[in-house]
């Protein structure tokens, strides 16, 4: 439907045609109920707030346009219901927020309320004061980067025990607010997943500590250990989700504190890498609290990326035997060892010889000797970690007269861990293995050689294969999934 935009003197429809206030062109999308504001230099405010010149905004009745100190009041109705806009009252320039030498925010508001939505893995928080549109995100994990425990403990010991880390938080908040960022605290809080008659009182320290800062600020708590946790995306998907317009990232950053820095001084280690690697999946600028706060130079130039997530590796050459004989996997768990033989091996005709799926070790012999006399070949998918594991393997191929090779998928521990990550991600269905069980496999491991009887050795890599139809499996292998490699 049309709107008006009317003064106590003008009044000007908005259709699918233009119109043309000053220097700016206002166009009406009638579609989507938005209007496009076209101008040079002309300072432009929507209810109060600066607008991004070029943009869209969503329109609804009573909303308030200020061109060059002009204000106009949408309305659907026509020129009998003109009125007179009082622009006392809502017409305020976020500019005029000052702050005073305690680094005290003069904001005009006075209390931030807003809407809490809970879902099964992540809360939202949407403040009531903040209408404007956004193109760009300052966005900060909260705590050890916006707050610190007042008990001055490790952990805070109950909602309460905070305080702002740094004084001037609020002043350095509102310069980036001034410059029309969308201010987002993005926070992994797991234990409000475990236990949900927590998530009342969580949310009220949330408000205290907008209301400290005096800011409009949204904020994304993941709740489970998904794909809303950091450093997986999905918190800040579901914020471009409630966002107008598109987010242009080169614009954007993040402030975080965990960003895997050894120790430094007294300063103990940072406890690991989720807000480091959550940035650099979303391909934004990253900086620590003391760079943004504080303003040091770089504190995370030393830092060691251990592992690097993309696939930039082909496959060994391997050959497989139309003879009997017998494969022995060796690897960590989640190294790749059963994805590798149902590509490569089980379609060829091997035997699939698994501890997970046989029971004991004791099965998996007699599957081997059952299969090796009706002249199969076998392949035997355990860790087989050691020399003691594999040399049952050596001795039964042996006493069937028939070659025995070693696929030792080399993978090196990070990578182990984060394929291990992802498929807890990606297969519910999987049971699941601990970084204990990881750890445990390379402090007992045994290099495999040819001296234990083997007739091969054959170094295999871990490169994962995604069809077509599994982009989004393959966009997500290849982020940053752990935390603390």
């Amino acid at each position: 439907m049309p709107y008006y935009l009317c003064s106590d003197t003008e009044e000007h429809p908005i259709t699918k045609s233009s119109v043309k206030l000053q220097d700016t062109t206002v166009t009406l999308n009638e579609k989507q109920n938005t209007v496009n504001l076209h101008t040079s230099n002309t300072p432009i405010l929507f209810n109060g707030y600066s607008l991004c010149p070029n943009s869209n905004y969503q329109l609804k009745e009573e909303d308030i346009i200020t061109i060059d100190k002009m204000a106009y009041r949408v309305s659907s109705t026509s020129a009998s219901k003109r009125f007179k806009v009082d622009t006392s009252k809502k017409i305020t320039s976020f500019f005029n927020i000052t702050t005073n030498s305690n680094n005290q925010i003069d904001s005009p508001f006075k209390k931030i309320t807003g809407q809490w939505e809970d879902f099964k893995d992540h809360l939202v928080f949407t403040p009531n004061d903040d209408e404007r549109s956004y193109t760009k995100v300052a966005a900060f994990d909260m705590d050890g980067t916006l707050i610190k425990p007042k008990s001055g403990k490790k952990f805070a010991e109950n909602p309460s025990d905070w305080m702002i880390l740094y004084k001037n938080i609020p002043k350095i908040l509102l310069d980036y607010y001034n410059q029309s960022y969308k201010l987002v605290i993005f926070s992994n809080q797991s234990p409000l997943g475990s236990d949900t008659s927590k998530r009342g009182e969580f949310k009220q320290k949330i408000e205290d500590i907008l209301n400290e800062i005096k800011l409009p600020m949204h904020v994304f708590l993941a709740t489970q250990k998904n794909l809303m946790r950091k450093p997986c995306t999905g918190m800040w998907e579901a914020m471009t989700e409630r966002n107008t317009q598109e987010i242009d990232k080169s614009e954007c950053f993040y402030v975080g504190d965990a960003a895997g820095r050894p120790k430094r001084g007294n300063i103990p280690k940072d406890h690991s890498f989720a807000d480091l690697f959550f940035a650099k999946n979303l391909k934004i600028k990253f900086y620590t609290p003391e760079e943004i706060f504080q303003n040091t130079k770089c504190t995370n130039t030393d830092v060691k990326i251990l592992y690097e997530p993309k696939i930039t590796c082909k496959q060994t050459n391997f050959a497989l035997s139309q003879k009997p004989e017998v494969i022995l996997m060796v690897g960590s768990p989640a190294s790749g060892k059963s994805s590798f033989c149902k590509q490569n091996l089980l379609p060829s005709g091997y035997i699939h010889v698994n501890r997970d799926n046989l029971g004991s070790w004791q099965k998996c012999i007699q599957l081997v000797r059952d299969s090796l006399k009706n002249n199969k070949r076998v392949v035997v998918d355990n860790t087989n970690k050691d020399k003691e594991s594999r040399l049952r393997f050596i001795e039964v191929a042996k006493s069937f007269k028939v070659p025995c090779r070693c696929f030792h998928m080399k993978v090196e521990k990070s990578r182990a861990m984060h394929n291990n990550k992802f498929r807890e991600l990606t297969k519910e269905e999987h049971v699941n293995v601990t970084d204990i069980i990881i750890h445990s496999f390379y402090k007992g491991f045994q290099e495999p050689s040819v001296e234990e009887g083997f007739d091969e050795i054959v170094e295999l890599k871990c490169v994962p294969e995604f069809g077509d139809n599994e982009y989004k499996n393959k966009e997500l292998y290849e982020m940053y999934l752990l935390e603390k490699p």
